[in-house]
């Protein structure tokens, strides 16, 4: 779990801790990998060609792994919405299994690999591209997309 095993931690830190902190890691991610399903449903026809098949393929296997079911019955909702009743740690685990499709490193490496986010590889590699080439093909400034960081820090 990474800086969680740092040894001056471990009298301080409990194995419940690591794992509420670790089950909400990947609950954020999971959350933002549905959004992401979300963006691609409503806005894919306006992705350049050239990106729009790994976006499509990206986008079904989010689907064939659960993931917006996920965000559905476990990150979002306090009850599931078919049985109106609490997951319970194993209905969690299976689903976590099937996001994972039983490989945790391989799924975190899929979305992110650090030093080798080479398209259409992995899911970063995939937002990268499609934004770098909405940018290109509309010539968006960066000031249009992050107007946040443009503004004149007058008062602050």
């Amino acid at each position: 779990m990474g800086w969680l095993d740092a040894r001056a931690l471990q009298s301080k830190v409990s194995h419940e801790f690591k794992v509420t902190v670790h089950r909400m890691c990947i609950w954020h991610l999971v959350a933002t990998l549905s959004k992401w399903q979300e963006v691609y449903d409503c806005y894919h026809e306006l992705f350049p060609k050239d990106v729009r098949e790994a976006s499509r393929e990206l986008r079904k296997e989010l689907e064939r792994r659960g993931v917006r079911d996920f965000r559905n019955t476990v990150v979002g909702h306090i009850l599931d919405k078919k049985t109106k009743k609490p997951m319970t740690k194993a209905d969690i685990d299976k689903k976590l299994s099937k996001i994972f499709n039983g490989d945790y490193e391989g799924f975190l490496l899929g979305v992110n690999t650090p030093g080798g986010n080479d398209f259409p590889k992995t899911v970063v590699s995939i937002v990268e591209q499609i934004g770098d080439r909405l940018t290109q093909e509309h010539s968006i400034t960066p000031e249009e997309l992050f107007p946040w960081k443009h503004h004149d820090k007058v008062g602050v």
